[in-house]
């Protein structure tokens, strides 16, 4: 059975293989390129989400993802460097509590408390 994260090592080698395919040096990439796909790939999610098209937003948001390990690759982010990163993120997200920050109910976020 596939799993989330078995789709996701597929997905970030066939990335890497289409960039090989079509001549693109893996990590030359400019980043601010990177950047700029990576803004074109989140309005599309966007106009899908707005225009309600579930089944779209999905699929192009698992292009966001593809666009964003490229951005990786342009920075040169390690393997090492991307777990570290995980990681913190996780571990800021496990500090969060009630006292320092709340749900925003109109999002439906957690934000940090005004003063905090």
């Amino acid at each position: 059975m596939t799993t989330l994260y078995t789709a996701m090592d597929e997905l970030r080698i066939s990335s890497h293989d289409l960039l090989e395919r079509f001549g693109i040096t893996v990590g030359v990439q400019r980043p601010v390129d990177a950047l700029a796909k990576l803004e074109e790939e989140v309005r599309e999610v966007r106009v899908e989400v707005l225009s309600a098209e579930r089944e779209r937003a999905v699929f192009e948001s698992v292009d966001v993802l593809v666009t964003l390990m490229n951005l990786w690759r342009a920075l040169g982010a390690t393997d090492e460097e991307l777990i570290t990163a995980m990681r913190r993120v996780a571990q800021k997200n496990d500090a969060k509590t009630a006292e320092t920050h709340e749900c925003d109910p109109i999002r439906n976020t957690v934000k940090r408390k005004v003063g905090k």
